[in-house]
């Protein structure tokens, strides 16, 4: 997860259970981010601090960029760790889906995305 361009600041932070944590490097697991969704709410209810663009990497890793956080908004990142804990690879295509259909006009799933930037085989 990171901090957006409102703050001029960005910072990884990972869900180690209960607690989130800041960390010093970003994990070799989040390179080569793909886009694969924009605005796309993540807590129920959690309003305009927790509307995030959602990133999947050929590891594996799921990265959530909140434009509009701020360093005082640790709950928002709890908040978000926990939801994104409940999802799973459907609600991921689900979000491509429509990010691609609204951009390209045509809607993909994530393995298809990958498998047109190479990262597939």
């Amino acid at each position: 997860m990171s901090f957006g361009e409102k703050t001029g600041r960005t910072a990884f932070f990972a869900d180690l259970g209960r607690e989130v944590v800041r960390l010093s490097e970003i994990p070799s697991t989040f390179t080569d981010p793909v886009c694969v969704g924009k605005a796309v709410p993540i807590c129920p209810g959690g309003g305009l601090t927790c509307i995030a663009d959602v990133y999947v990497t050929p590891n594996g890793g799921v990265a959530l960029a909140f434009p509009d956080l701020t360093p005082s908004d640790k709950g928002t990142l709890q908040c978000a760790a926990g939801a994104l804990r409940t999802r799973n690879h459907e609600w991921l295509d689900e979000v491509a889906s429509d990010y691609f259909f609204e951009t390209e006009g045509q809607a993909s799933l994530v393995i298809d995305v990958m498998a047109r930037i190479g990262f597939m085989g």
